[in-house]
């Protein structure tokens, strides 16, 4: 009585090698980004792209490996540009050919997992409007999304690259790790 039969014990032990649990991933309090943001503020551009993206992250539960490159889990594939889709009531709009006005008006933004740890490819998970002034992720990713089209970026262009001095560079897992610490 109380025991696991031992099927399970051996498929459970399998799940646990193929998506081990973080060893060393404490939780962030929203607190620190607010924090964070509030002192990029008055840094560059390309600083204040890093911190957007740790909001976006604390938004969609994301380490900073599953959004960047760079990071443990190399099988991760960073969010792009066509990833993004905003709505403006229940029409979605793909943030690579919506239109800025339409952008602007969006209730709703939605991030495509091209390679969810659950393994369903192709989710969208969203989130809705806050009334919180700058850690709202509709404004955060409307924010990204505009500054790399008027960069000119492909839809193919990382949403973990900023367009500084003429170049993209491309924001590692590490430099984000370094903003939190």
């Amino acid at each position: 009585m109380g025991k696991i039969d031992f099927r399970l014990c051996h498929q459970l032990s399998a799940y646990k090698k193929e998506d081990p649990a973080p060893t060393r991933m404490r939780p962030v309090l929203l607190q620190l980004f607010l924090n964070v943001h509030q002192r990029a503020l008055s840094l560059e551009p390309c600083h204040l792209h890093l911190v957007k993206l740790t909001l976006v992250a604390f938004f969609f539960l994301l380490w900073p490996g599953e959004y960047c490159i760079g990071g443990a889990n190399m099988h991760h594939k960073p969010f792009r540009l066509c990833d993004v889709h905003f709505f403006v009531g229940p029409r979605k709009l793909p943030a690579t050919t919506a239109a800025p006005a339409n952008i602007a008006t969006a209730s709703f933004v939605a991030l495509t997992f091209t390679d969810q740890k659950n393994g369903i490819k192709g989710k969208l998970l969203g989130h809705g409007l806050t009334d919180h002034p700058y850690a709202d992720p509709v404004c955060l990713l409307a924010s990204i999304v505009g500054r790399s089209c008027s960069a000119n970026a492909p839809p193919t262009q990382l949403l973990a690259s900023v367009f500084c001095n003429g170049a993209w560079l491309a924001i590692k897992s590490t430099a984000i790790t370094a903003a939190l610490r």
